[in-house]
Formats: C-alpha cells, structure tokens, sequence
C-alpha cells in the first residue's frame, strides 16, 4: 500500500508532462485520481479496525467530511430540477477529496513511518525532477515563446496550479537550509530558482501572497536570529533583484508593472468580472433566499465541475478531459438558469490589463457559498481553519524538537497549505486534485510524524518514572 501511494502521487505530479507538454501518453492518465481515492474508500469499507485510537484531529476532519456531505446531500434535493448528477458528483467529490485521501490513509495505513520515509524521499526527488524540468523544458519554451504558461514544470498547460508545488518545494528547501546541513547551500539555490520561477510565470494576483507565506515561515523559524535571516534575505534579494533587472533591459515583458497601475487606482477591478461574480451571487440570493443557506445545487454555478461539464465540455472536445466525460455521463446540456443568467455574461468581458484572470469568475469561495450556500462555506472554512490551526503548531513543535525529518516538512506543510487557502478566492484550486491532495498527504505525513515522536516521548517519559518508582 505505501509504495502505491507514493506511485500514485508520483504519476499525478508528472502526468501532465507526458500528455500535455509532450504528448505522448493518453489525456485519461491525468484523472488518476478518479479511479484511486474511490478505491481506497472502498478499501476501507471493508477494512475492519480492531482498535481505534484516533486522535483529535482525525475525528474532527472526519466530521467536518461527514456535515459538508450532508449539506450537499440536502442541496441536491432541495436544487432536484437543476441538478445533474455527474457535476454534482465531481464537486463534492473534488472539495473533499483531499481530506478522504487523509482520512483514507489514517485507515488503511499500518507501517506509517515506512510511508513518511518513503514520502520525505520522495519530496526530495520531486524537487531534482521539477529543477530539470524548469530548466531544461521550461525555461527555453519561454525563452522562445514568451508565453508564461509554458513555465510550468511538470504540470503541462497550468502555470499557476504549478505554483501551489512551487510552496511545497520551496517550503522544503527552507526548511533544509534552517538545519545547515552540508546540501543547505543547493537547496538555497534551489529556493532561489523556485522564487524566480514564480516571477516568470506571471501570477500577479497570487505574488503578494506567495511571498507573504515564506516570510511568515521564515520570521517562525528563525524568531530573532536576524543577522542569519538578514543574510538569506540579502542572497534572495541580490538574486531576485539582478535577474529582474536583467530581464526588464531584455525585450521580456513580465507586466508586473500593471500592479503599480492598479494600485494607483483599486477602483478600476470593480468593473470586472472576478468581483461582479460575487455580486451577480448575492443577487441570486436575493431573487432566491433559500440559497443564501442551502446553495443552488451542487456542480449549478460557478464551481470546476460546473465548467468541465459545460464551458469546458461544449467549448473545445480536445481539451481537458471532455471527451473522458462524454464517454461516462453522455453528451447533454448541463447548463442551469442560474449559471446562464449571474455568471456566463462574465466570461464575455474584455480582458485588463492583457489578462483575462480578472475576469475569471471561478473561484472556491463562492462555488461554496452559491452551491451549498453560506452552510457549506462555514464548513469548509472550518475544516481549512483547523488544517492552519495545526499546521502552525507542527511548525512549532519541528523547530522545538530540532528533528531533521520534521523541519522541512513542517514547513513545506505550512508554506504551502497557508498559500493554498489564500489563493481561494482566485480559481477552483480546492477542486483540482493535483493542487489539493499534495497538500492533505503532506498533511498525512506531518501529523502522523509528530504523533508517533509525541507517543515515543510519553512512553519514555512512563519507563523513567517506573524506572524511579521500582528503585
């Protein structure tokens, strides 16, 4: 089992890489995913536990599953006429599925420290395999092009769901350096490659909050060791600011410079479609009040399932994996009322800026709040709040411990998940499984590390107080 996990993250990093960049393997490889969190469920059905000794933490992700599936359930009902059942399905099947592959694994899993070794190996060759990949494949391509989708590592046409592994690498790499052992000089620059990698591939709308994440991990690691931290913050800051100023005296256009324009005048967004996507929401609300607590129906409005089977499915039959659904749910019509009046206007609006991200009006705050209304959204805020919650204190417990297993990956899983939830509100991330189950196995990983170290030091901590008690 543990060696089918690591397999099975290990093809859905770098799947997309052979279908998409290269093209040489079916699209259906890519929605792995599909076919093995099922199967594992299923495994665990029919898996009888003989002792349960779940933790907190366990049982609490377990619940905030269950309730948000219930409100779903409730949605569908309530929403009969407008729903279909294969949207509504791939939506609460890609909200949840990160915490069903934790819940999954808390399970199924036996030997957990085989897997965590296996899983710290594994981040490790991650980060060889995507340095090659940015250097060799996507650096010339957008050398060539001009096009910043094509950085991209492994993640073929999706730049900016590439960026969520960018968090994770360099979270690592962070964490290795804070040890100083003898490779902390490579994985400094490999922190520094991921840094201007995330620069190139143009993420405007993301970059205050994906540097924002490494300083908090930085000021948590190092506390008042400011002349260490002064001196990473030099070697970044000289690396960043030569290669900026060298590509700004080339002819490469990065359009950072739009984030000046716009700051000079906030204004101008809310004529646009990423914000008029949450007031179109609340009009519906208005016109249909039950929805402000229920929602429209799960896959209705604005959520990636939505899209797949509807924008994505009818706009263009080789991309994505339209071709896959129509295969399995037959071809229809999966547009609803509600979809056609408050959000496809939206897509028709010109770009600003020369990006149409801003008029993008997907986003997994309000594919929550509108297909399973203001109930749903609570739930998932609290399941990600306690996601924080504990990754801030694993963090905490890494740096008190010194453990050089857990450090980079405490703050892989903090620099990352903290990202992750912050980027919410710009695309369907909480859906898009190679985005979100990276992040819950590292989840996985972490918890189970710091509860197996704590039990060890409370079983030591018994044998010396019976030690003392039998002198």
């Amino acid at each position: 089992m543990n060696n089918t996990v690591v397999f099975f993250i290990g093809v859905l990093l770098t799947s997309r890489l052979f279908s998409e960049t290269f093209g040489i393997i079916p699209k259906a490889i890519d929605v792995i995913d599909i076919i093995i969190i099922p199967l594992l469920l299923i495994f665990c059905l029919i898996q009888r536990r003989i002792k349960s000794n779940d933790s907190i933490m366990f049982r609490r992700v377990k619940s905030l599953t269950v309730v948000f599936i219930i409100i779903s359930c409730v949605s569908i009902v309530v929403n009969w006429d407008r729903v279909f059942m294969g949207p509504a399905y791939l939506f609460v099947f890609g909200i949840l599925e990160g915490p069903l592959l934790y819940i999954a694994l808390n399970i199924l899993i036996n030997n957990k420290e085989d897997l965590i070794c296996k899983m710290f190996n594994f981040y490790k060759s991650i980060i060889a395999i995507e340095i090659v990949a940015i250097v060799f494949v996507s650096l010339p391509a957008f050398i060539l092009t001009q096009d910043p989708d094509k950085v991209s590592g492994t993640f073929g046409n999706n730049c900016y769901q590439f960026s969520v592994l960018l968090t994770i690498m360099g979270g690592f790499c962070l964490g290795e350096y804070y040890l100083q052992k003898r490779k902390s000089l490579f994985y400094l620059a490999a922190l520094l490659l991921f840094l201007i990698t995330f620069i190139l591939l143009q993420y405007r709308t993301a970059l205050p909050v994906f540097f924002m994440s490494f300083t908090i991990a930085f000021v948590m690691l190092y506390g008042r060791k400011f002349i260490r931290l002064s001196a990473i913050l030099m070697i970044v800051g000289l690396g960043l600011g030569y290669g900026m100023s060298y590509i700004s005296s080339s002819e490469v256009d990065l359009k950072y410079d739009d984030l000046l324009i716009l700051a000079a005048d906030p204004s101008v967004v809310l004529n646009y479609g990423k914000v008029k996507s949450y007031v179109n929401t609340w009009s519906m609300y208005e016109e249909y009040p039950y929805m402000a607590i229920i929602g429209s129906g799960p896959g209705t409005f604005v959520s990636r399932a939505n899209y797949t089977f509807t924008i994505e499915l009818s706009s263009s039959k080789s991309k994505g994996v339209g071709l896959i659904l129509q295969s399995v749910f037959g071809n229809k019509n999966y547009y609803t009322d509600v979809q056609i009046n408050y959000i496809l206007p939206l897509y028709s609006m010109e770009a600003l800026f020369g990006s149409v991200q801003i008029n993008n009006p997907n986003s997994s705050i309000l594919a929550n709040a509108a297909e399973v209304g203001i109930a749903g959204l609570l739930t998932i805020c609290i399941l990600y709040g306690t996601l924080i919650r504990y990754c801030i204190r694993f963090l905490q417990y890494a740096k008190f411990k010194k453990d050089e297993t857990l450090i980079p990956l405490s703050t892989s899983l903090f620099v990352s998940s903290t990202y992750f939830v912050f980027i919410f509100p710009l695309d369907n991330y909480m859906e898009i499984a190679r985005v979100s189950l990276p992040i819950w196995l590292l989840f996985w990983v972490v918890s189970n590390k710091v509860e197996i170290d704590r039990n060890a030091d409370r079983n030591k901590f018994l044998e010396n107080i019976n030690a003392i008690h039998n002198k």
